[in-house]
């Protein structure tokens, strides 16, 4: 049975903390949770709602929750530490502000388990939240690739050619990937941690997805990631690491007008030995009596 190792870290957050949580111990399906919220010391009532949680779900069966409450190094030490306390297979976390649908892990522990060549595993279809829990945007991307990631395609928001991010509260991957890439977040960024973290992985395993929702990102005007430009400035520093520069204009403005009328042509096998388009794959669900099945696409 598959062990999901979840950590959230969580600091001030009292105002979406318990669905935060209730979305993890909630979880139906035959895998066991060892779940752990690192608190950074907060004020604002957040220890009473996680003694009111760990209450309320303390005999669910393979459902072990603990919290702790206490200054920390931030999000993403509070995260990298909460990981080596954990016990699991398969690794995730999840901000405070953030929810899982409700058969996430259902669905990721099914695939885990059927396919051991998946060591990281994410969304087709990432979600966002407004403040008040309404879904106000669901994106379609069908898979992510590592020379595009590089290149910026993930990373939106730019004058260059991009897709779209790789939604860190959707993302799972095996224990042993993270072990593989230093069992660590990088400590000198504060904003995209994550995004550093999928460059690593990247030079270790091929990312799938799955064509069903598994959890959604809340905006609101309190998160860190509200400052315009931040995330990406950070993420960007990170690509110019690897000494690979982003999709220049020329490229840009034939990605964007010309490459998907080719592609809709049918052309994307062309265009792939060429980089302009990338063979991916992803998980879809074959209907009743029949479970999920690896399928192949080209991406532009």
């Amino acid at each position: 049975m598959i062990t999901f190792g979840v950590v959230t870290p969580s600091f001030n957050q009292a105002r979406f903390l318990d669905q935060a949580v209730d979305s993890v111990l909630t979880q139906h399906g035959p895998f066991a949770v060892d779940y752990l919220v690192m608190d950074g010391g907060s004020d604002d009532g957040s220890v009473d709602i996680l003694r009111r949680a760990q209450a309320r779900h303390a005999d669910t069966p393979d459902r072990a929750f603990a919290w702790r409450s206490e200054p920390d190094g931030g999000q993403y030490a509070a995260v990298q530490e909460g990981f080596s306390r954990v016990g699991g297979d398969v690794l995730c976390w999840l901000n405070a502000d953030d929810v899982y649908m409700p058969w996430a892990f259902a669905v990721a522990a099914d695939i885990f388990s059927r396919h051991p060549e998946v060591e990281w595993l994410t969304s087709v279809y990432p979600m966002t939240l407004d403040e008040h829990g309404a879904s106000v945007g669901v994106d379609v991307r069908w898979g992510y690739d590592a020379a595009s990631f590089r290149r910026g395609m993930n990373l939106p928001g730019r004058d260059h050619y991009a897709r779209y991010f790789i939604q860190q509260d959707c993302t799972f991957w095996r224990r042993p990937l993270w072990e593989r890439t230093g069992a660590r977040l990088d400590a000198g960024l504060d904003l995209a941690a994550d995004f550093e973290l999928w460059n690593r992985f990247f030079d270790h395993a091929s990312l799938y997805t799955v064509a069903s929702p598994l959890a959604a990102y809340r905006v609101h005007p309190g998160q860190k990631t509200a400052r315009p430009g931040a995330y990406e400035d950070e993420a960007e520093q990170v690509l110019k690491r690897t000494g690979v520069s982003p999709c220049g204009p020329v490229e840009t403005a034939l990605r964007r007008r010309v490459v998907p009328a080719l592609a809709a042509l049918g052309l994307a096998p062309l265009l792939a030995p060429l980089g302009l388009a990338e063979r991916v794959n992803a998980f879809k669900h074959g209907g009743r009596n029949h479970g999920w099945r690896l399928v192949s696409r080209y991406i532009v």
